[in-house]
């Protein structure tokens, strides 16, 4: 142990960079703060010490956007899929991610926006409790309901991707639980990140594997048939044209033995990536909203003057809505849905990063939140000013074009355009028909938000009203649902 602290100390090749002594020495204090759901924060206390580029442990720093691009000539900084597999699969969905294929799913879309604000509203006007562990609570607000929105944004976004994806809904709106093939996948996904930093130590992640391995495994092995009986059916419908339309087509053309099981496991991430992100980012919208007032009634104040029914509601009529765009920006600067950075191992040979030698090998890392909260780039950066993404003077000197919750390079989240576009359409669709009021339980939603590879989402109850308009009559009785 001693030995290996002075060679990390001392001797190697990355042992002039800056940063704390424990954290240079050995890999624990980190495993231990990942643990806690502590390092995003930490990462920004470390960015403020050690500005502009600092070093943790061995082999791993955090660095700067630019150095996600692939540069030319060079092979790209990555840690997964070849990159020739790599683009190929992305040819694939692109079809599904283009504004093209966007504009021909936007009815399916519509159709599950339809079916959640359907659910929210039924609570409004349900006398007899919607679901059986949830009494009606009285009737002091008659047309109300207090609602959990965060389980209802995961239980829409599922809905919405098993549509898009397998031509299938899960029924989470309908039933009003998860769907047993999403739940596992969603649990795994948190707690990867725990999973990964066990593994500098085998042998305690031996003994974690030995106490809920067999579950996990049970658990996975349920949704990896399950989605493979959802591939089948979705194969049979030939002239269906959705995100797996062209990566289905490729895979029953195949001569790779191998090619329906990677097909199986894209769709399981597909899934992930097209759900759980998207409804962290809009129940935190609908978070920062409630908690600023003024951003509230603007945003309210623009959609309600933009149209005059739902049905106006669509993708070109949600483009021209400015300020909630902003609003969406600022929420994802304030809550990153990946909040921690994603990994890009430098390749062979190394490379020159601010002027200054990295070995091959080094693992370069921007951490979103740290980076989003950073008094440098960002002024006042705990505080949401929708307005700093309009060029406003206050906010001149912020360094916007830093906000990359997508990321860059070639490995940037394919499905950009199709999450605006659904966070668009669903706060779009839900402001105009509801009036939304922060409950007092869920004042300090952020603060009990944990980060680990996506964040640990508490509840978030706020309560719900029918807009009343002309001849409107939503008198009922006030639910917790």
């Amino acid at each position: 142990m001693l030995t290996l602290c002075s060679y990390n100390l001392f001797l190697h090749p990355l042992s002039s960079y800056p940063g704390p002594f424990l954290w240079r020495a050995l890999r624990l204090p980190y495993v231990i703060r990942a643990l806690q759901s502590h390092l995003a924060y930490d990462m920004l206390e470390l960015h403020k010490r050690y500005r502009p580029i600092g070093g943790t442990y061995d082999h791993e720093m955090p660095r700067w956007k630019t150095y996600y691009k692939v540069q030319p000539n060079q092979k790209g900084m990555i840690f997964t899929t070849p990159p020739a597999e790599y683009s190929q699969m992305r040819r694939a969905l692109s079809y599904g991610f283009s504004e093209r294929g966007i504009r021909d799913m936007e009815s399916r879309m519509i159709g599950t926006l339809d079916k959640f604000l359907g659910r929210l509203i039924e609570f409004c006007n349900d006398r007899d409790g919607v679901l059986p562990d949830r009494p009606a609570q009285g009737s002091s607000k008659l047309g109300s309901a207090v609602i959990n929105i965060a389980k209802w944004c995961n239980f829409m976004t599922f809905d919405l991707i098993g549509e898009l994806t397998f031509g299938e809904s899960y029924e989470c709106l309908k039933t009003g639980i998860y769907h047993p093939w999403v739940k596992p996948v969603v649990e795994l996904t948190r707690y990867s990140g725990i999973f990964s930093n066990l593994g500098f130590y085998p042998k305690f992640q031996g003994a974690l594997l030995k106490v809920f391995g067999s579950l996990t495994c049970r658990r996975m092995d349920f949704h990896q048939k399950h989605t493979r009986a959802a591939l089948e059916r979705r194969a049979v419908k030939v002239d269906r044209m959705d995100l797996l339309s062209e990566s289905i087509k490729q895979t029953q053309a195949s001569e790779d033995p191998g090619a329906w099981d990677k097909l199986v496991m894209n769709s399981s991430a597909l899934v992930i990536a097209g759900s759980e992100t998207t409804a962290t980012t809009l129940t935190a919208a609908i978070y920062l909203l409630l908690s600023n007032p003024e951003a509230y009634r603007e945003v309210v104040a623009e959609i309600r003057s933009a149209f005059t029914s739902e049905d106006d509601i669509t993708m070109a009529g949600v483009n021209k809505l400015d300020y909630m765009l902003v609003c969406l920006n600022e929420t994802m600067r304030m809550l990153p849905a990946v909040p921690v950075g994603i990994p890009r191992m430098v390749p062979k040979g190394g490379r020159v990063l601010n002027d200054r030698y990295v070995t091959a090998g080094t693992i370069v890392t921007i951490w979103h939140w740290a980076l989003y909260h950073n008094e440098n780039f960002f002024r006042a950066p705990f505080e949401f000013h929708p307005e700093r993404f309009l060029g406003t003077e206050k906010f001149a000197s912020d360094a916007r074009h830093l906000l990359q919750p997508f990321h860059v390079g070639r490995r940037a989240c394919i499905g950009r355009s199709l999450a605006y576009v659904e966070m668009r359409l669903t706060l779009a669709r839900l402001l105009f028909r509801l009036d939304v009021e922060l409950t007092d339980q869920s004042l300090k939603w952020a603060e009990q938000l944990r980060p680990y590879n996506l964040w640990f989402k508490a509840s978030l109850y706020v309560r719900i009203k029918v807009r009343r308009r002309d001849g409107d009559d939503a008198g009922a009785y006030d639910l917790q649902c």
